[in-house]
């Protein structure tokens, strides 16, 4: 596994990301751990990863604010990620198949 051990820019938004000393690069295999998410938490991840806010993807998914912030608490915490900016950063490169709405 290759480790990246520089400071980047989120490719979406340009914000300053902080080293990523022990992080899995993009590019190895293992690197972003999606299998792990549920079915909803890809599907709300799927939607951060496009940019979509959290009252956005509330109204898109049909369910409340809170269930928003709990799936995204999840994805983080099962991601490594240690910021929004990080987790869409994260998921750039990520294969997310599941509908968004079926």
């Amino acid at each position: 596994m290759k480790l990246d051990l520089e400071v980047g820019l989120c490719t979406r938004c340009g914000v300053l990301l902080p080293p990523t000393v022990g992080v899995p690069h993009p590019d190895a295999a293992d690197a972003i751990p999606v299998a792990k998410l549920t079915r909803s938490e890809r599907r709300v991840f799927l939607l951060l990863c496009k940019g979509f806010s959290n009252k956005q993807i509330s109204d898109r998914l049909v369910v409340s604010g809170n269930t928003v912030r709990f799936h995204l608490k999840q994805v983080y915490a099962k991601l490594g990620a240690r910021s929004r900016a990080h987790a869409v950063a994260l998921g750039s490169g990520a294969s997310l198949d599941v509908p968004v709405l079926e």
